[in-house]
């Protein structure tokens, strides 16, 4: 992992401090300001620790996967929330065989990846995320799930409860 110590508070993707850098080093002929590294980005980095802390390797897929979406750790379960309709196509692209994906019915809104084991209130959890991020005007809503985007044939209806509880779980 990265040592934060030894960035010189270089954190995020901005690249201010590494232009500042660069000229007083007299590289700015050789420098060019890319999109910066993902691990200097906080949240990134936690996301690759939590991964790591419930997973023995990590695969290019898991690291596409990563960069996606908002991610929750619900008991032991990962949830991803898509945050636009590009990041909800990924997932679907993304999304491991035993997947589980959510998506509000009849209601523009997240598509919702659940990676692991889960139970009842896993999949509750979820359900209520993916309504918390969609269009719906109410606190109750009905939700599709299945592992096949193409055939998302189960149903339930979730009335969400507070939001603060939601936020606690974000990685």
């Amino acid at each position: 992992m990265i040592d934060r110590k030894k960035l010189l508070s270089i954190q995020g993707r901005s690249r201010k401090i590494q232009l500042e850098l660069a000229r007083k080093h007299g590289l700015l002929e050789n420098y060019y300001a890319c999109g910066g590294c993902l691990l200097t980005d906080k949240n990134f980095t936690n996301r690759i620790r939590d991964y790591l802390r419930f997973n023995k390797s990590l695969k290019m897929n898991d690291i596409h996967i990563l960069k996606v979406g908002r991610h929750f750790r619900y008991k032991n379960t990962k949830i991803i929330v898509g945050r636009n309709e590009s990041e909800n196509h990924a997932l679907i692209n993304l999304k491991k065989t035993n997947d589980i994906i959510i998506e509000a019915k009849d209601v523009p809104g997240p598509i919702t990846i659940v990676q692991g084991k889960f139970d009842k209130s896993t999949l509750k959890f979820a359900a209520m995320l993916t309504l918390r991020y969609s269009d719906l005007n109410q606190l109750k809503g009905e939700l599709i799930f299945g592992t096949d985007y193409s055939n998302l044939i189960d149903e339930m209806t979730i009335e969400i409860e507070n939001d603060e509880i939601l936020k606690k779980y974000i990685i």
